[in-house]
């Protein structure tokens, strides 16, 4: 009934645009995902971490949703993402190796 009246919208919708960065780890996403089931060993957030320059992300399995649990996980990704830039083997099996543990 109220759309009836109303009519549609009047405020148009921004366009998306690019994001831009110049190095590995300048702007970083942090996602987290809950109301998920408990695992069996008790982990119930998924903390999802991206690259916006590289497009590479990673997502851990938490127990909690304390900030020292997600910034030990996301101190641990930065200092791999960090060593792989240096190496040149970005994306490689060091990174997947850190996401597994």
């Amino acid at each position: 009934m109220c759309a009836q009246f109303k009519g549609p919208p009047t405020r148009r919708q921004g366009r998306l645009q690019k994001v831009l960065t110049g190095a590995p780890l300048d702007i970083v996403g942090v996602d987290v995902l809950f109301g998920l089931p408990a695992t069996p060993d008790g982990k119930k957030y998924i903390l999802v971490l991206t690259d916006y320059f590289t497009k590479g992300a990673c997502a851990f399995a938490l127990p909690d949703a304390e900030a020292s649990t997600w910034g030990a996980r996301q101190t641990k990704w930065h200092t791999c993402k960090l060593e792989e830039a240096a190496s040149g083997t970005e994306g490689g099996p060091l990174l997947c190796t850190i996401c597994r543990t």
